[in-house]
């Protein structure tokens, strides 16, 4: 049987750093995105804008990941793979994830490159984006997805998963579509958004090897075997 207080502490532990450091990350971009550009900031755009023409088809790809839909459809193939509760996680945290970043650009009120840049140095590949750009929903819903499935895989690759986001972020900056805060503070989002979840929702016996509890359950793990009954 497992211990209540101990599977509570157990999540707090993980979770609440996560926390603590999401909300930090995502002040401490948010405060120079009030102010404009700053010019480290500028120079990171530029240099990833600037890159070889060949990466935008597979950078639209991969930016796919980042999409609305992206939510429903991961969830969906953790509901057929028969995990309800990652499949929970997932669309519980993108969505929020989602529906945050939306508010946040309200709030902030920042424009995208090529509204910020009066000089036209921005390179806008594919459909130009407009409206406003902090935080990106993209780098938000992607980060929430990976960090709301990691827990729950039991394979030693899980956290390769993390380099989804980082690909999804990449590309916003090198389509055009938005500045280097504006990603960092839609990944600072997602994790947010999972990690909060995991810590008022989720089980410790479905969080992974280094953390497992015995626990009797006929839901299979994601990528590895079926909990201990």
């Amino acid at each position: 049987m497992n211990d209540p207080r101990r599977a509570a502490e157990r999540r707090f532990r993980l979770e609440a750093p996560l926390i603590v450091a999401a909300i930090a990350v995502f002040a401490f971009t948010t405060a120079p995105a009030l102010d404009g550009v700053p010019s480290p900031e500028r120079w990171v755009f530029v240099s990833i804008n600037g890159l070889a023409g060949w990466l935008e088809a597979p950078i639209h790809v991969v930016m796919t990941l980042g999409l609305m839909i992206a939510v429903p459809i991961a969830a969906g193939i953790a509901f057929l793979l028969r995990h309800p509760r990652a499949g929970t996680a997932i669309g519980v945290a993108g969505i929020s994830a989602y529906l945050i970043a939306k508010v946040g650009k309200d709030v902030v009120a920042r424009g995208r490159p090529l509204t910020v840049f009066a000089d036209g140095d921005v390179i806008a590949r594919g459909a130009v984006q407009s409206g406003l750009g902090f935080p990106s929903g993209h780098a938000a819903v992607s980060t929430a997805i990976v960090c709301a499935v990691i827990p729950f895989l039991r394979t030693p690759w899980r956290w390769a998963l993390l380099i989804v986001p980082v690909l999804v972020s990449f590309g916003r900056i090198y389509v055009g579509a938005h500045l280097p805060l504006d990603v960092v503070g839609g990944a600072a989002i997602g994790l947010f958004c999972a990690s909060l979840y995991h810590l008022v929702i989720s089980r410790p016996a479905v969080r992974g090897a280094d953390v497992e509890e015995p626990q009797a359950t006929s839901e299979p793990a994601l990528g590895g075997p079926r909990d201990a009954a």
